[in-house]
């Protein structure tokens, strides 16, 4: 959320005072960290070496992973002495639950990482390959399995972020769809029949918009567009569409951001012109790096 907002900031800038950080894991975090984090946690430190593991055990971590997560928030759980699993460690060996959550939120990260840049590297081929860039969407209609759907969000991102436009990762899901029946036999003579749900295939996934072009409402767009449901907040939410409906939800969109600069906007504070750069300016908001 943006800290321009002065509660929000008051609440993180106290919240991060050396002194209140009772959470064990968050506290382990730090200072295994220090090196990089020092002697007072800001926001952007937090965003980049303690938040992106929780995040990763969120997503991608097994339902003990997350278990061994949540314990090491407690303090009557956290330091508790459980076997140790660390690699080259010695039969009968304890060490902390604080510990242990750490190095596993540690590894589940670098598992997130390899598995996500991997996906990565195979969607850009697609790009390619299916000419994705000749819309205002790139959109993916995936085969089921196809990736990692616990991380399909995070890879929109970070496509939509490269292309500098609206990205949809969406996987095919097949369900029956009991407003619509087969009937597979009938008995002329009774008059019976069986029947069966027809098939309703759509495409579910994570949808993303692109902020920095101007693109502030990309649900509503989507919803405009003949979405199936779109839930979550406007630039980042869950989205479905019926598979029969793509290319017109692909059209509707690209008539919707028609108007839509491909070059990106950038929200500042300030813009210094030339030779009127006031290095005494810089150096005051260097000073200012724990705000």
């Amino acid at each position: 959320m943006s800290l321009t907002s002065i509660e929000t900031k008051h609440l993180i800038l106290k919240g991060f005072e050396p002194a209140r950080i009772h959470n064990p894991y968050i506290f382990e975090m730090w200072q295994k960290n220090k090196f990089k984090l020092g002697e007072h946690i800001r926001s952007i430190d937090a965003a980049f070496y303690i938040v992106p593991m929780i995040n990763a055990v969120q997503r991608s971590g097994t339902i003990e992973e997350k278990e061994l997560l949540f314990k090491s928030m407690l303090n009557y759980e956290a330091f508790q002495l459980i076997p140790s699993n660390k690699r080259g460690h010695k039969l009968g060996e304890m060490e902390r639950l604080v510990d242990q959550a750490v190095r596993m939120s540690t590894n589940v990260k670098n598992r997130q990482t390899k598995a996500q840049d991997l996906t990565m590297s195979i969607l850009e081929e697609s790009i390619e390959e299916e000419n994705l860039l000749n819309h205002k969407v790139i959109l993916f209609a995936l085969d089921i399995k196809e990736i990692d759907k616990n991380i399909a969000g995070l890879i929109a991102n970070k496509i939509a972020n490269k292309y500098q436009r609206p990205c949809c990762i969406l996987t095919k899901v097949i369900e029956p769809n009991y407003k619509t029946m087969k009937i597979t036999e009938i008995n002329f003579e009774t008059g019976r029949y069986n029947a069966v749900a027809d098939e309703k295939i759509t495409y579910q996934g994570s949808a993303r918009g692109y902020e920095q072009t101007g693109i502030t409402n990309f649900k509503s767009i989507c919803e405009a567009a003949g979405a199936e449901w779109c839930q979550g907040h406007e630039n980042a939410f869950g989205l479905c569409i019926a598979a029969d409906r793509l290319e017109e939800f692909l059209s509707k969109t690209d008539d919707a951001l028609a108007n839509i600069s491909a070059e990106p906007i950038y929200y500042v504070d300030y813009i210094y012109q030339g030779a009127d750069v006031q290095s005494d300016e810089i150096l005051t908001i260097a000073n200012l790096n724990n705000l």
